[in-house]
């Protein structure tokens, strides 16, 4: 049984991959990527006492990137640095169950961050558990079996089994026992009013540390744009192949998606359609003005079409178009008479703006109601609000119109597009109640619209599977998109912008703070390739 990785290699390499794993007895062991997720176990305790002489023998006796003299200063190498960074994640087992062979896989992160190009490598190596001999190994990369990240997986195992003994002996540089403080924004300021012409000050842009509370959330470890997953090198992947790298990357958004980085997220688009990370962050998401199409879609050309949107392909400018205007317009008025009029009735009602709220759990469904509200006696809820331009002027013969989302009773339709909009808002912001208000020149309606579990069941199921079918692959491959380009991105990371960004004064090029290794913006900065060429 071989894998996709083996039928993508040349055919001089396929015959030396499948030479690895050949017994000299002529058995030929299963192709560790193409063992299931069931195969494998997560249990150390299970693995061959694996110790430095065995993993020197290996490196000395197989072609790689190590001599005797290199290994005499191991903890200089690379592999030595991946394990003591943490770049080697969890180790899992399989056991063959043939001639005392296991073989253990793990992923292991490149030395440099590449951004979206960023693999985790896949590494596995066989050994026989009973005298503790490596019999091969191979990593995804493009050196093989003779790079550091088997070495590296190698030298985990071995640090695991000192761990028990308690022989493992880490390194602490005398560094890490000095205290560092952190500048902040107070000590900047004190400084400006202490020494005014100081010369820190004068590299600084005072204008960026005099408003940095809410832009530096921007840069506190911020929230990866889906359209970051785009990498060119999938077009050419098959249908499964595809499918595959799709349902990696789901699992691999839910553990990268916190809690933190959505509620830094939220604040710094408060702004909604004014601001621009708002509006690269609802790029491949579905949000609660989409979840009613995507949970109706039927016909394939429907399905396409919906992609394109949640993809903003075609992105036209709607503020022109008088509904729009319209409502934009008189937003605020109509959560000034909303909150005036609740506060006549609920005990320390307010309401605060809200900005793109995403569910950590679920990195696919975003919200921006128009509003979160509070109150001592009913705790906190979803806002949202509608200017309808064809009711301007009243609501009269509204209760005649089919297809407007108040019945009779000034309820909220359930099969309304509006009522999928306002349960999204609240499973994504996590509350109970939605009020939704209609705001004319004449008449202000709220209706308390409550959370609908048995609605939520059955349509966000459907949600995550026309997220993870449809338009994850194309958040992967952007396959359909006209222009067939990827957004602008950063020079150094290859990944589009967002959070805060420098320019180089010289080159031009664009780089994340990050990136940078910036914490506030300078007056004039340049990047390490031109200050190399100066």
């Amino acid at each position: 049984m071989l894998s996709a990785y083996y039928n993508r290699l040349s055919a001089s390499d396929k015959i030396g991959y499948a030479d690895k794993l050949t017994l000299v007895n002529g058995i030929r062991l299963n192709d560790p990527y193409a063992l299931g997720a069931g195969e494998w176990i997560n249990d150390e305790k299970k693995w061959p006492r694996l110790q430095w002489p065995d993993i020197h023998s290996y490196l000395i006796e197989t072609p790689s990137l190590y001599s005797r003299e290199s290994l005499k200063s191991y903890t200089t190498l690379d592999a030595y640095s991946y394990v003591t960074d943490n770049h080697v994640q969890d180790i899992l087992l399989h056991d063959y169950k043939i001639e005392n062979f296991v073989t253990l896989k793990t992923k292991v992160l490149p030395s440099q961050r590449q951004g979206k190009r960023t693999e985790m490598y896949n590494v596995w190596v066989i050994l026989n558990k009973k005298n503790n001999c490596i019999l091969t190994a191979n990593c995804t990369c493009m050196a093989g079996y003779a790079c550091c990240s088997t070495d590296a997986q190698s030298r985990a195992m071995g640090q695991v089994w000192k761990d028990r003994a308690g022989l493992y002996l880490r390194d602490k540089p005398v560094a890490s026992h000095i205290q560092k403080r952190e500048v902040t924004d107070e000590h900047i300021n004190k400084l400006k009013l202490l020494e005014p012409k100081a010369a820190v000050l004068t590299s600084l842009d005072c204008s960026d540390t005099d408003t940095a509370s809410e832009s530096d959330k921007e840069n506190e470890d911020p929230l990866e744009p889906l359209a970051a997953l785009y990498d060119e090198n999938l077009r050419g992947f098959s249908s499964t192949e595809l499918q595959e790298k799709s349902d990696e990357t789901f699992s691999r958004l839910r553990k990268e998606t916190t809690q933190e980085k959505c509620e830094n997220l939220e604040c710094i688009t408060k702004n909604q359609a004014q601001s621009q990370a708002w509006q690269t962050h609802r790029i491949g998401r579905i949000t609660s003005t989409t979840l009613h199409r995507v949970c109706t879609v039927r016909a394939e050309t429907a399905n396409t079409n919906l992609v394109k949107q949640i993809m903003h392909y075609d992105n036209k400018d709607l503020s022109g178009v008088d509904a729009i205007h319209w409502g934009r317009e008189h937003e605020p008025t109509a959560r000034k008479c909303y909150t005036e009029s609740m506060r006549e009735r609920h005990q320390n009602f307010n309401v605060e703006l809200c900005g793109l709220v995403v569910h950590p759990d679920n990195p696919h469904l975003g919200a921006s109601p128009d509003g979160v509200a509070n109150c001592s006696c009913c705790g906190r809820g979803a806002v949202e609000i509608k200017c309808p331009y064809k009711y301007r002027d009243g609501l009269k013969g509204s209760s005649d119109d089919t297809d407007f989302c108040l019945d009779k009773s000034f309820h909220l339709k359930k099969n309304h597009k509006y009522y999928h909009q306002v349960q999204l808002h609240m499973f994504v912001c996590g509350v109970q109640y939605c009020d939704f208000v209609i705001w004319t020149q004449r008449d202000l309606v709220i209706t308390r619209v409550a959370r609908d579990e048995e609605m939520l069941y059955t349509f966000l199921p459907i949600a995550e599977q026309f997220f993870r079918q449809s338009i994850l692959p194309e958040l992967l491959t952007r396959s359909m998109d006209p222009k067939r380009q990827a957004p602008t991105v950063c020079f150094h990371c290859g990944r589009p912008e967002f959070g805060k960004i420098t320019t180089c004064a010289k080159c031009n090029k664009h780089f994340h703070y990050e990136c940078a290794k910036m914490k506030r913006k300078v007056k004039e900065w340049h990047c390490e390739q031109c200050k190399k060429n100066n």
